[in-house]
């Protein structure tokens, strides 16, 4: 029993000498030259493809800011290193980056010293590439390293293991960060085509208010018309308002005497806005089974509708103190040359939306309109040569873009009148 007992405490050590022995073996085997000459190329083409990583990572983070730098240069690890010790560089992946800034520039440092660490080690020098490994080397040295090469293999392995997981952190970093500027960037897409619905909405609340809502009283229906401004402001322009504003103009009523001072033009504005209350305060009623109101002469623009509030020196009345409009023809009629730019015209509104409408300016001179086709064919004819009513490539250009910005914005069967 004892001999038993002894021979099952001494089977592990045994079997533990035997491993040993095996790897001391394999070590001996190292030392023959094509044995040798094989591990060597592991270790450099494990390295090769290590260094390579890191460069592409360090690429990808720092974007376009380098662009032109890395077109022209060789790309290696101290190369890419030495860019991120330019400020403006660092500012930049800063920025990218965000909070995931301080763990990447730390995982960084920590990379450039292992790579350094087991470039020296295997003997590569920083100007060498690991192509040009054993080149212009003595014997001595050549054999130096052999030995020293052998007997590093599991610090080797070590380095090798602890790179691979750096380069892995340093690339889940970058794709996150890739991954958070998609997001960023789809989310201001969806906010952007919401307020782009909003607006549409309300365009079409103003159209139908205007053209089929019950705000005529006048016998002189048929003689009205209505233009809806159709203009490019900027885009800087657009949402710093919390109501979408459009602008109108009525020309004289070709039934009353043109040179009566209340039958000008008139250019006015419509700030919309939603309706969270009843309408039965406002006295309006429904849309429905209403009669046509006035001939529409244009569409709506694009999404740069959406004006800009009034300036320091303009004032609007309160949205909401604004009394509703009985008849357009009258409230029309009304506008004295006293008026000034916002004063309040009254509101027209339907079962959602609320349009105030305000006096922006009186419109002298002939407001005849033209059609495209029209403007076209007197811009081919004869009367073009002497600059009279030219309608240049250009300006048939910006009509068509402004013309379909507002199909993409505003489309819908309502525009076909």
């Amino acid at each position: 029993m004892e001999a038993a007992g002894l021979v099952v405490a001494i089977l592990p050590l045994v079997i533990n000498q035997l491993d040993n022995y095996v790897q001391g073996l394999q070590t001996i085997k190292g030392f023959k030259a094509k044995h040798y000459r094989r591990e060597l190329e592991g270790y450099l083409s494990t390295l090769g493809p290590q260094q390579a990583i890191f460069v592409n990572t360090m690429e990808r983070a720092l974007g376009d800011a380098v662009k032109g730098e890395t077109e022209s240069e060789e790309l290696s690890p101290n190369f890419m290193i030495n860019l991120l010790k330019r400020q403006d560089l660092e500012a930049s992946l800063r920025e990218k980056l965000g909070r995931d800034f301080p763990p990447f520039s730390r995982t960084v440092n920590e990379l450039a010293l292992l790579l350094e660490e087991l470039s020296h080690k295997l003997g590569l020098d920083k100007s060498i590439s690991v192509k040009d490994y054993g080149v212009n080397v003595s014997l001595l040295k050549k054999v130096l390293r052999k030995f020293k090469n052998i007997f590093s293999k599991s610090i080797y392995l070590d380095l090798f293991a602890r790179i691979d997981t750096a380069n892995g952190i340093l690339k889940t970093l970058v794709e996150q960060s890739d991954h958070r500027e998609v997001m960023k960037t789809h989310s201001i897409v969806t906010r952007d085509l919401g307020h782009e619905r909003r607006i549409r909405k309300l365009a079409y609340s103003l159209h139908k208010a205007i053209l089929e809502g019950k705000h005529w009283k006048c016998a002189c229906l048929d003689q009205h018309s209505v233009c809806f401004v159709l203009s490019d402001l900027p885009d800087n322009t657009q949402e710093t308002s919390c109501h979408a504003r459009f602008r109108l103009i009525f020309p004289p009523n070709s039934a009353k005497d043109l040179g009566d001072e209340r039958n000008q033009g008139l250019e006015v504005e419509a700030k919309s806005d939603t309706i969270t209350s009843n309408l039965d305060s406002l006295g309006t009623p429904s849309l429905q089974d209403s009669p046509r109101g006035p001939h529409a002469k244009s569409a709506f623009h694009n999404s740069s509708e959406v004006k800009p509030g009034p300036g320091p020196h303009e004032t609007t009345p309160d949205i909401n103190s604004v009394p509703p409009i009985v008849d357009i023809c009258s409230a029309l009629s009304a506008i004295g040359a006293q008026s000034t730019m916002n004063d309040p015209i009254g509101c027209i509104s339907d079962e959602m939306h609320r349009q105030n409408i305000y006096f922006v300016r009186k419109l002298a001179g002939d407001l005849t309109s033209q059609s495209l086709a029209e403007l076209i064919g007197i811009s081919n004819s004869s009367r073009a040569l002497s600059g009279a009513g030219l309608f240049t490539w250009a300006r048939r250009l910006r009509v068509a873009v402004v013309l379909a910005s507002s199909v993409l914005q505003f489309y819908g069967s309502w525009m076909k009148a």
